[in-house]
Formats: structure tokens, C-alpha cells, sequence
């Protein structure tokens, strides 16, 4: 009798299909490195780093993921492109040697296959993009990232300003079923910090 590692092994060995482990991130003082960061960040766009309570869910992900990605929506100006762009890629390369594949959503709409590549992957915007045509075949590639996020162990980082009514009626029920599978929703909301 195997033990049950030993099947998943097996498996592997002949090709067999197996669920990915998802990747998981736990930041000792995550706290501390999200203001170090965040401050950085933000003097580099030439603008002060201001703590907004709306951004301890973060805090709290980056303690342990739990295997999960983000999905951040919020109303425009409130951090998200920052963190989820910047920070969040910083802090994975540094402390975990992880890259972090970045697109807004409209890059994602023009060249899809990068993405759907990539391990970890950051999507900017989404809502944004366009429907891509791949030789007269129409495709959703946001719906097709987030379905290889649940069969691959993908983890994706989402910013949108969309809710999350608007995301069912662009990409159906079956997207957002697995956005909630695969990523720890956060609402920033409050007013823009854009002057």
C-alpha cells in the first residue's frame, strides 16, 4: 500500500494530473516591511506615504496568504496599483525570491499568452480591456487566467475598480466563483489620494 505522497509522486511520474500546491507567502513583521516599502514607493512617484486602515487586510496577507492571491477593488487613487504593482512584487522578490508578472488588463487583452505562462501574475485594472481575438476565435483572458489560478495553483494579484456585480455580468458567474477560491478579497475604499 503507497502512502499518499507516494501516489502523488507516481502519478507526476506518468504524466498523470496532479493539484499544484498554491504558493505560500508568510512576511515576518509584515507590518513593518509594507510601511517600509509603501513609504519607498510612494517618495519614488514623488508623493508621501499616508497608513489608511483600509489597508491592514495587506498587512494581514502578507502574514500568510494562505495560498490565496488578492483581489483588491476600491474607487480610483486609493493604492491599489501601487501595492498590488509595486509593493507587494518588491517585498515577493526580496523576501521570497519570487517574481511577480505584471500587466494592466489591457496588456492582458492584447497578449495573453505571457500571462497564462507566468506562476504569479498581477492584473491591473481589470475591466479595462477588450475582448482578444486569436484567429477569429473570441477569448476572455482574464476568465482564462483565473481558471488556470484554480487548475494550476496560479496565484494572481487583481486591482479593479469595478464591483463585484460588474464582474459577473463581464466574465459570468463562473469567474467570480473562482476569484473567491483563489483570492483574498480587499475593499479599500475612501477618497482618492490622487491631488
Amino acid at each position: 500500500m503507497y502512502q499518499l505522497s507516494e501516489i502523488f509522486s507516481e502519478m507526476k511520474l506518468r504524466g498523470m494530473k496532479v493539484p499544484e500546491q498554491c504558493t505560500r507567502i508568510q512576511i515576518p513583521n509584515a507590518r513593518e516591511v509594507f510601511n517600509q516599502y509603501c513609504t519607498y514607493v510612494a517618495a519614488q512617484q514623488g508623493h508621501q506615504f499616508t497608513w489608511r486602515e483600509d489597508y491592514e487586510p495587506y498587512v494581514d496577507w502578507l502574514t500568510d496568504n494562505h495560498g490565496k492571491g488578492i483581489f483588491a477593488q476600491g474607487v480610483c487613487g486609493v493604492g491599489k496599483t501601487m501595492i498590488c504593482n509595486y509593493v507587494i512584487p518588491m517585498i515577493f522578490l526580496n523576501y521570497c525570491r519570487l517574481i511577480v508578472s505584471c500587466y494592466d488588463a489591457k496588456t492582458l487583452s492584447a497578449n495573453p499568452k505571457e500571462a497564462l505562462t507566468s506562476h504569479i501574475v498581477g492584473i491591473d485594472d481589470l475591466g479595462t480591456e477588450g475582448i482578444f481575438n486569436d484567429y477569429g476565435n473570441k477569448r476572455i483572458p482574464f476568465a482564462e487566467l483565473m481558471d488556470s489560478a484554480e487548475k494550476e495553483g496560479k496565484l494572481v494579484i487583481v486591482t479593479t475598480n469595478l464591483d463585484t456585480d460588474d464582474i459577473r455580468r463581464i466574465y459570468g458567474e463562473r469567474t467570480v466563483d473562482r476569484l473567491r477560491q483563489c483570492c483574498r478579497r480587499i475593499v479599500v475604499g475612501g477618497e482618492s489620494m490622487r491631488g
